[in-house]
């Protein structure tokens, strides 16, 4: 058993080689809402003075040229309920990557076979609250 837990340990260490961190201020557009800046994380956008129950999270994401064949996932700290995810180089070619739903709770998305290392992308997340 502890051989074991010292193989997790090393697995854990081995994939997380770098880290970027995406905080900041966000494209944002509140439903029926005006586009704006947000701040991510930030509580949340009623914490944030918007009253609504959906909207569009956008920015800019740039992946790290590491290794070959290396993963490249995104976490969201919290998302209360519903999040669509979508990636692309422009807005002409954001695709649907991946749809979960939670309370409250992180998640995690690959990106590995959406995205190119040292490329530039395009990351938005539709978010719905129930």
């Amino acid at each position: 058993m502890h051989q074991l837990k010292q193989w997790k340990g090393m697995i854990v260490n081995m994939n997380i080689l770098e880290q970027t961190d995406l905080s900041g201020k966000w494209d944002f557009i509140p439903e029926n809402g005006e586009h704006t800046k947000i701040i991510v994380p930030g509580g949340g956008w009623l914490k944030q003075g918007f009253d609504c129950e959906a909207a569009t999270y956008e920015t800019r994401v740039s992946i790290p040229d590491i290794l070959p064949d290396q993963s490249v996932f995104i976490k969201i700290g919290a998302v209360n309920h519903f999040a669509e995810y979508f990636i692309g180089e422009d807005e002409q070619s954001l695709q649907k990557i991946h749809e979960e739903v939670t309370a409250f709770t992180p998640q995690t998305v690959d990106l590995t076979a959406y995205v190119k290392p040292g490329q530039e992308y395009l990351l938005r997340i539709n978010v719905r609250a129930w």
